[in-house]
């Protein structure tokens, strides 16, 4: 049966997609079978996937997509709030990523593994997450918890800025659920205009960065 990672940032901007596809692409690269299902539309996602924005996708899983360049399949859940079961077996990982927090609400019963995603460098990070923690708690009657919290755009050069956010996110969630940050990079930013993942960037630290992630990952 397949891990199924549901995947979701606190707002839009904070990472969900860049997180995805890297993420996704670096669970291939270890042999890992892994689908990325879309519930509602990620235009992003869509544009960086090379998928036509009005594809229209049904409960089939004939119309699962194989993306060849990055290692993975993507399925469009627009028409079913299920995974069916010749999915769930024929992958090792299956990344939930809903477009909408009503996506997300509809889909969050499915998933064995929650990843919030949050751009560290806004004031208002660690209370976001945090808010949204408590959230979904309620939602999933105080069974449901947050795994992993993935900070994205981090500037370590300027970490004093980061110091009061990550220090609330840690006093809260424990350092064992802090992932390690995802540096801020413009190559990063740009990865979907040229329908590129980071394993193909020059840049160590930003492939490092991804790949201690896939690990944390593979240990949850």
């Amino acid at each position: 049966m397949a891990k199924i990672i549901l995947l979701v940032s606190v707002r839009s901007g904070s990472g969900q997609s860049t997180t995805a596809v890297n993420l996704a692409s670096g669970l291939a690269r270890k042999g890992y079978r892994v689908l990325v299902a879309e519930k509602g539309k990620n235009s992003k996602l869509r544009t960086w996937l090379s998928i036509d924005q009005d594809e229209h996708f049904m409960n089939e899983t004939s119309l699962v997509m194989t993306i060849a360049q990055m290692g993975f399949d993507f399925w469009g859940m627009e028409k079913t709030d299920i995974i069916p079961d010749q999915l769930s077996h024929s992958y090792d990982y299956i990344i939930l990523l809903p477009a909408s927090a009503s996506d997300c609400i509809t889909v969050q019963h499915l998933s064995d593994h929650t990843i919030v995603c949050s751009d560290l460098n806004r004031k208002d990070a660690s209370a976001e997450v945090i808010s949204f923690d408590r959230d979904y708690r309620i939602r999933q009657s105080n069974t449901g918890i947050i795994d992993l919290i993935v900070l994205n755009k981090v500037n370590t050069k300027e970490w004093h800025h980061n110091a009061e956010n990550f220090s609330l996110l840690t006093d809260y969630f424990g350092c064992e659920r802090i992932a390690d940050p995802i540096p801020h990079c413009e190559r990063i930013h740009d990865l979907p205009l040229d329908g590129h993942t980071v394993w193909e960037l020059s840049q160590d630290n930003l492939r490092d960065a991804f790949m201690r992630l896939t690990e944390t990952v593979v240990s949850l």
